[in-house]
């Protein structure tokens, strides 16, 4: 790979050359009459306005230059038709053409195919992206195995800096990074390197390795194939076809000789595997296959940058770690920052410790304190990288949006009816008991805190005073957490309590409750501190 600071000379000549033949073949079609030269100019034009682009200053990105030979090459072209006809690439290891990517002491030896996939990248003016893997033990910008892709793709340098945000806190993420290709002479703009990580990637002592797996995508890409495109596949209500729902999908299998020859690495894959299909059919919760701490801050991030392709089976690998035996994320192509994503409820697999854990990570991440250490952190990278892209892309001011996103944020922490709180008769104090059920409006645990009586008064839970038969709460440590939505329509759950009058009279002897008593439910989302209060109404009906 050779680094330049300055524009490569045959860009002017190459732009000259391809305007000349536009002009030339709008007269000559419009001499001769053809309706058809017009949109052979628009798309050919598209493709002169690219080219035009990359006129601009240098970018003081990595240049990357590859060689095919011309059969070679050919054979890509044919893969892109038959791609472009179908909707879908394929993956066939038959399709790897091999490349020479120069450097200053030589060319590096690699393989090259157009990466499998949807193929809506392969058309004539797209930049196509492409697959590379070392044919030898020569790396390439520091990578074995590598996807060049359109940046556009995952929103260009918001990409970079999620993934940065996710190394700040410890967490797995692959190499990404940006270059200019060069392919056979043709200047392709600017790419994304991105890592390739599989089946084993290295941990900072560089010693011992992680075994990585995933979810096996082909049966996906042909059921999409199968429909004839992927909006089909996925409407398609007998099928089960859905690219973010890993129970339809098989765990890839493992054949890489760096691992079924090493027994060690064997044994971890075989248990990396084991994990992840127990959760897939559900004898092993979330918290028994991810680290619940680490999963919930994971999904945070990825809520606070919106970037939910990140949480598609398509596009997440896991990481064993035999230490804690459990599997560590490691995302790619989040595109954030595109829209209003939030993360699902079906992402924290209804686990009440990843919930936890996830709510107290949104708590800090939502916290201007968080965004202005990361900022501090990576800006100055970030800033560099924007000035190079500049020749392509003008992004919206990242910190701009990330503080928007944070607002989103404390507001899901602070919603606002978190419980339904209906009395019962008031007819029951006379029975010196006041009735009150409750039920979890929401996608988070919720800890009943206690009871506030007319403002003066506070009553702490007590699970005695809870009316037996209801399963829709857990006991932790004397606490009442009840249980989140159900993910199956089966409407709200509610629980019931039966406040004694008693204990209230010992706290506040002067209350009458001959008048109006106003009570508010206290609670707070489970893994924060922050209590809410919410006004109970009349509507329950008398059990006794």
């Amino acid at each position: 790979m050779k680094i330049v600071n300055k524009n490569t000379g045959h860009r002017s000549l190459l732009s000259l050359f391809w305007l000349l033949l536009i002009i030339s073949a709008l007269v000559i079609g419009i001499l001769l009459g053809n309706a058809g030269a017009i949109p052979v100019f628009q798309e050919s034009w598209e493709g002169l306005e690219r080219r035009l682009t990359l006129l601009s200053p240098a970018s003081n990105l990595p240049l990357l230059t590859a060689d095919i030979d011309f059969e070679d090459y050919s054979q890509l072209l044919e893969e892109r038709e038959d791609a472009r006809r179908q909707g879908i690439l394929f993956p066939d290891d038959s399709t790897y053409v091999p490349a020479d990517f120069q450097e200053v002491n030589g060319p590096i030896p690699f393989w090259i195919r157009l990466l499998p996939g949807s193929a809506e990248h392969l058309g004539i003016n797209d930049k196509w992206n492409f697959e590379i893997m070392s044919r030898g033990e020569a790396a390439l910008a520091g990578l074995t195995h590598a996807n060049l892709i359109d940046p556009a793709d995952n929103n260009w340098l918001y990409e970079w800096a999620f993934l940065e945000s996710l190394r700040q806190e410890g967490l797995l993420a692959g190499d990404y990074q940006f270059v200019r290709l060069i392919l056979n002479g043709d200047d392709r703009g600017i790419y994304a390197l991105q890592e390739d990580l599989r089946p084993v990637v290295t941990s900072e002592d560089d010693v011992t390795g992680k075994v990585v797996i995933s979810y096996d995508v082909d049966p996906l890409l042909e059921a999409v194939s199968y429909f004839g495109n992927e909006g089909l596949a996925a409407a398609d209500p007998v099928s089960n076809i859905a690219s973010n729902d890993p129970r339809f999908l098989q765990i890839s299998e493992i054949d890489d000789p760096l691992i079924t020859d090493d027994e060690f690495l064997s044994s971890q894959a075989e248990r990396a595997t084991a994990l992840l299909r127990g959760l897939q059919n559900g004898n092993l919760t979330a918290s028994d296959v991810f680290d619940a701490q680490q999963y919930g801050r994971f999904l945070a991030l990825v809520d606070l940058w919106g970037a939910g392709d990140a949480l598609s089976p398509l596009n997440l690998r896991y990481a064993y770690n035999s230490e804690t035996d459990r599997l560590e994320p490691i995302p790619s192509n989040g595109n954030p920052l595109e829209d209003t994503y939030r993360v699902p409820a079906a992402a924290m697999y209804q686990d009440p410790q990843i919930q936890a854990a996830y709510a107290a990570a949104i708590k800090e991440f939502s916290n201007p304190e968080y965004l202005s250490v990361l900022r501090e952190a990576i800006e100055p990278n970030y800033t560099e990288l924007e000035n190079a892209l500049a020749a392509e892309v003008k992004l919206p001011p990242i910190w701009d949006m990330l503080e928007g996103r944070q607002e989103q944020l404390q507001l899901s922490l602070h919603p606002a009816q978190p419980v339904i709180a209906q009395l019962g008769s008031p007819n029951l104090a006379q029975e010196a008991i006041i009735r009150v059920q409750i039920a979890n409006t929401l996608n988070l645990p919720l800890e009943i805190l206690g009871f506030d009586i007319d403002g003066a008064t506070f009553l702490e839970s007590d699970p005695e005073w809870i009316v037996d038969g209801e399963p829709y709460y857990k006991l932790v440590d004397d606490r009442i957490i009840l249980e989140p939505v159900s993910s199956e329509k089966t409407g709200l759950r509610f629980i019931t309590f039966d406040l004694p009058v008693t204990e209230i009279l010992k706290q506040d002897k002067e209350l009458d409750f001959l008048n109006e008593i106003k009570i508010q439910v206290a609670t707070s989302v489970l893994g924060i501190d922050d209590r809410q209060l919410t006004p109970t109404s009349p509507g329950l009906l008398d059990i006794k």
